[in-house]
């Protein structure tokens, strides 16, 4: 069954998984600077279109832990500090989004084979929908990511890349 079609945005939220020093610096300058233009885009766009923005990191207290500076984040957006891969196992994500009365989450991060399979497995047990927003996304190991963008995720999740992602906005 795959993941919803339509976009509520009044019930959605942005989540930037792990775009963090160490994580990005796993992969070579090119594909950093890629994929960091494109979740500022993403995040700007999310932005205008008044869908909140979370981000999380894994661990904390050493600067290679921080999310990059390069990602732009804005006042008041909330950054969660997570012991574990998946942000429903480690920190109040899910209470906070229930506060705002979110259901629907449009995810990306590092790495797809880790923390979005753990956030996308944990978040759709909690009754959350998903976009995963697959050229925000990356792996170190490209057949792995391919593979659970094609093949486990659409199962419970809607795959777009961030310009179908854009489009689907403009018409909801």
């Amino acid at each position: 069954m795959p993941g919803p079609t339509k976009l509520d945005k009044k019930k959605t939220a942005v989540v930037i998984l792990d775009y963090q020093i160490n994580l990005l610096g796993s992969f070579p300058k090119e594909t950093q600077t890629e994929l960091i233009g494109r979740i500022n885009k993403l995040t700007d766009i999310a932005r205008k279109h008044n869908l909140p923005v979370f981000f999380t990191q894994r661990g904390a207290g050493k600067p290679e832990l921080e999310i990059d500076p390069r990602v732009v984040r804005k006042s008041g957006e909330v950054t969660l500090v997570k012991e574990k891969r998946a942000p429903f196992a480690s920190t109040d994500i899910d209470e906070r989004l229930k506060r705002l009365g979110l259901n629907t989450l449009v995810v990306t991060g590092l790495y797809t084979s880790s923390t979005v399979l753990s956030t996308v497995r944990c978040g759709t047990e909690a009754g959350y929908q998903f976009f995963v927003i697959s050229d925000c996304c990356a792996d170190i190991d490209m057949e792995v990511q391919e593979f659970l963008l094609k093949r486990v995720f659409y199962h419970t999740s809607t795959i777009l890349d961030s310009k179908g992602f854009f489009e689907l906005l403009e018409k909801s």
